[in-house]
């Protein structure tokens, strides 16, 4: 867990980690929800920009590269039959 702390006017400053991990650049956009007492975070933008930037965050490799590999062992199973 990351704590910050706001400052007079009750702005935060997002930690890297968390803005790489939901793909958000300078000027962009996220939207807060707060459900059963908890805060929300979601980046507006690219769906597949933020997935890719989740994918890299989580496992260390692009969306691409996950689903050229997918693809390359489906077509290697099915030349096998």
């Amino acid at each position: 867990m990351t704590a910050i702390t706001l400052t007079s006017k009750g702005q935060a400053t997002i930690p890297k980690q968390i803005r790489d991990l939901l793909g958000v650049k300078p000027s962009g956009r996220i939207t807060f929800e707060v459900r059963d007492g908890e805060v929300i975070l979601r980046a507006l933008g690219n769906p597949a920009g933020m997935l890719s930037a989740y994918a890299r965050a989580r496992h260390g490799r692009s969306v691409a590269g996950s689903i050229g590999r997918h693809l390359a062992r489906r077509d290697a199973r099915s030349h096998a039959d």
